[in-house]
Order: C-alpha cells, then sequence, then structure tokens
C-alpha cells in the first residue's frame, strides 16, 4: 500500500483538530530521525535561515548566488530553486514544489551539501513549516533575516499574532554570537522588535543586529535608456538586473547579511559593480519572449 492513502487514511480517522494538534510532533519526530539516518549534516554546515511574508525566496538565492561568486561556497534552499553543489550550474527548479520540503528530503539534501564541499547553507523557512517543526535537525542557526510580516495566511494560524508567533521560532533558535538582519523600514520595525526579542536573553546579548532601511542605507536610481535600476550602497554604484523596487530592497538585505558575517566580503560584495547574474529568478519578474518581444 503507497503512504500518501495511508496518511489520507489516518487522518479521516482521526479528523481535522486532532491532526493539526499531533502533525507537529509526527514532523518533528521525521525531522530528528532523519537528520540521525543522514549523519547529522547540519552540525558540518553554517545555516543562514530566512523569513518574511514576501521577499523569503529572492532573499535566498540572491544571498546564496552572491556568497558562492565570492568563492564562499554555499549551498541553498527556496521555493524556487534548490542548488546543492554550491556552484551556479549547481541550481535547479526545486523538484519538491513547497518551500519547508519534507525533512527526509531536507537531510538528504543537506547531505549532499556536505559531501559537495559546502560550508554554508541560506534556507528559506516559512510560518507553517516552523510550526509544524519542521526545522529540527538543523541546530542552531549563525543568521536570521527578517524581511517583513503581512495580514495573509492568517487562516492556516489563527489569527496575526499566531503567524507572528510562528515566524518567532526562527530566532529562538538563533546560535551564539549569531547576526540578525531586519526590516527597519516604517510599521516594519515594530515587528523587527518583536522578533529581536524572541531570542533567548543570554543569546541577545552576543547577536549582532541591523536593521535595514532604504532612508539610511541605499538609493535606486533610473539608467538613461534602460528600463534596469542601479543602486548606490555605501559609495558604490552597482549595476542590476531589477525593474522593480522589492528586487533592490532583497538584494540590499542579502548585502547586509555578507556584511554582518564578514566585513571584507561584503566589501567584496558591493565592489561587484554588475550583478545581472542575480536576476532571471524562476517564477520572480522572469523575463520571458512574447510575440518576438520582451516582456516581464
Amino acid at each position: 500500500m503507497k503512504i500518501k492513502p495511508i496518511f489520507g487514511l489516518l487522518k479521516s480517522i482521526l479528523g481535522p483538530n486532532l491532526t493539526q494538534a499531533i502533525r507537529p510532533i509526527g514532523h518533528g519526530t521525521k525531522a530528528i530521525l532523519a537528520s540521525i539516518f543522514f549523519g547529522f549534516p547540519a552540525r558540518k554546515l553554517k545555516i543562514i535561515a530566512v523569513t518574511g511574508t514576501k521577499g523569503k525566496t529572492s532573499t535566498a538565492i540572491f544571498l546564496g548566488r552572491l556568497l558562492n561568486r565570492l568563492g564562499v561556497k554555499t549551498g541553498y534552499f527556496s521555493t524556487a530553486v534548490i542548488n546543492s553543489t554550491g556552484d551556479q550550474q549547481g541550481e535547479i527548479i526545486n523538484p519538491y514544489k513547497m518551500t519547508s520540503i519534507d525533512a527526509v528530503y531536507l537531510q538528504k539534501e543537506l547531505a549532499n551539501m556536505v559531501k559537495n564541499g559546502c560550508k554554508y547553507v541560506v534556507i528559506e523557512l516559512s510560518s507553517e513549516g516552523l510550526k509544524q517543526n519542521r526545522h529540527f535537525g538543523l541546530g542552531k542557526f549563525i543568521g536570521g533575516i527578517f524581511l517583513n510580516i503581512y495580514p495573509e495566511h492568517l487562516d492556516a494560524h489563527g489569527g496575526f499574532e499566531n503567524y507572528r508567533l510562528a515566524k518567532s521560532i526562527l530566532f529562538k533558535n538563533l546560535a551564539k554570537n549569531a547576526f540578525f538582519v531586519a526590516n527597519g523600514q516604517g510599521d516594519q520595525l515594530e515587528h523587527s522588535r518583536f522578533m529581536f526579542k524572541q531570542i533567548p536573553v543570554e543569546v541577545a546579548k552576543t547577536v549582532k543586529d541591523y536593521y535595514v532601511s532604504q532612508v539610511r542605507d541605499y538609493k535606486v536610481t533610473d539608467v538613461a535608456g534602460s528600463i534596469f535600476k542601479e543602486i548606490s550602497i555605501d559609495n558604490q554604484i552597482i549595476k542590476t538586473g531589477f525593474v522593480a523596487g522589492f528586487e533592490m530592497a532583497n538584494f540590499v538585505f542579502a548585502l547586509k547579511a555578507i556584511g554582518q558575517m564578514d566585513k571584507k566580503l561584503y566589501y567584496q560584495a558591493i565592489a561587484l559593480k554588475d550583478v545581472e547574474f542575480l536576476s532571471n529568478l524562476p517564477g520572480r519578474m522572469q523575463w520571458v519572449i512574447w510575440d518576438n518581444h520582451l516582456v516581464g
């Protein structure tokens, strides 16, 4: 008998409320067992986790691609793509078609990253995956990125406050001396401060925090004769393949995360001058040919 029908039968017997109640136990147990089976691969990797209502995928991919371009072998998981090799050629469309993938596949991919010589991993974590304990077996994160939070997915969480608490689970799992990069813009700053307060007190004392704000950190400018924009940051002008403001913001989050990791790497990153290799993410502002014209 196939496994999916068995799970379907169990759900019908238990009912929706009991199924929802025991799901975190099931996923958490599976995650720990998978970690043991694959030899605790997360212990051999430095993991950076990204969460937010919007922008997780782009930020995770930008950060992974940038680190690899800078010579830091990095694997990454996102809703759109997975890279287990630590180079651009290893990037594949996410075959699991979900953000927080099944723990067995997650640990298998982590083991592949270790085998391929990756040192860092960037992982996109959803509130639903965190609530279900799919992050068990990953250990403590050396970095946490909080992008934003908006009133979405509320039915799955039973209200906004529960949604916010689910996202905050990531920050309860930061390691000592980790970094915390968060949104310092407008009303999102309040939510960023809430997330920081969820870090255990003894850990929080050691955490390097940075709040990204366009007013302070960067300026976006149009380029004559082009639809793409440039960004000015720390006295450097970087040519991009981006057209939307949110792409710029997600790119800056990735840059500032690198800055919290290693200042030398950060200055190498902003000195790249041209980051068009970051654009054209699958399913994210992707350019296609339509009737012999390039459209976005």
